[in-house]
């Protein structure tokens, strides 16, 4: 994914030890060091974090190369979490586009009619009708009650997992998220066969637990794309059972059940995305 800072940002003082930054929208000044100031100003829209590493392993030669790259993770994850940058969406498909983050899950915006996100990993700075939320862990309802209040949306989620967002049940594994999480309230809870049309997607809702015992996917037949959240990452990768509620048999069935639909995109919650067959590691 690509980087850029936010234009509300600017340099208030700079010096060989710190740079101040200021954000104009929040008012909240940020302090970096130097390190810090040279992937800010490598994070300009044009490059991916793979090409921020290479500049600077090249540029630090006598840095070990899995620090630089710790510390270019840490830091990017650092301005994602005070805000002070945008994620630059790629278009994976007509109308469909994907959001990376160092912090929470993939987050896809259907640019429809109907304005729907799938998952809410990332602060994306668009109009947005409707959230459909595949599963309550925290990296996927990271940012759901900024949205919410930003948009005034709707938030969709499977009926096993509406508390869990509502109350910020042990499901939710809060102490593992990078942020605060405020408690969202659930407007509509899914089943499966339910349908969300818009122009030109019609999505029906499949229930495919096992990797939280409320997870769904959405899934457009006439067009293959299935948006599988932590359920497939396709092939034989099935999501992880072993956190709270998860099953190893219901997420063995709904991989048997998933492969059977034998998508042509499958668009998961992590790593990369799959189109054809053909794997993109989403860097």
């Amino acid at each position: 994914m690509k980087f850029k800072l936010k234009d509300s940002v600017r340099i208030r003082e700079e010096n060989e030890d710190k740079i101040i930054l200021f954000d104009t929208e929040t008012e909240l000044l940020h302090e970096v060091n130097g390190i810090g100031y040279d992937i800010i100003k490598l994070c300009n829209g044009k490059n991916t974090k793979k090409d921020i590493e290479n500049i600077l392993i090249s540029e630090f030669k006598e840095i070990k190369q899995d620090d630089i790259k710790n510390d270019i993770t840490n830091f990017i994850r650092q301005l994602e979490l005070n805000n002070l940058i945008e994620i630059i969406p790629v278009e994976i498909a007509d109308k469909i586009y994907l959001y990376g983050s160092e912090l929470g899950s993939f987050t896809y915006y259907i640019d429809d009619d109907k304005k729907i996100l799938i998952d809410a990993g990332v602060l994306v700075k668009k109009p947005i009708d409707m959230i459909i939320v595949t599963h309550c862990h925290f990296d996927h309802i990271l940012f759901l009650n900024e949205l919410k209040k930003m948009n005034g949306c709707e938030i969709i989620c499977g009926e096993k997992d509406k508390r869990d967002i509502e109350e910020l049940t042990e499901k939710v594994m809060v102490n593992l998220s990078p942020k605060n999480i405020v408690p969202t309230k659930v407007d509509t809870v899914v089943k499966n066969g339910d349908v969300i049309k818009t122009n030109n997607f019609t999505f029906s809702i499949l229930e495919t637990p096992g990797h939280t015992d409320g997870s769904i996917s959405v899934y457009d037949k006439h067009k293959s794309i299935l948006f599988s959240g932590d359920a497939w990452f396709g092939g034989d990768n099935q999501g992880k059972w072993i956190y709270l509620s998860g099953s190893e048999k219901q997420s063995k069935d709904t991989l048997n059940i998933l492969k059977k639909i034998n998508p042509k995109c499958i668009f998961p919650g992590h790593w990369g995305i799959i189109i054809s067959n053909r794997n993109y590691r989403i860097q």
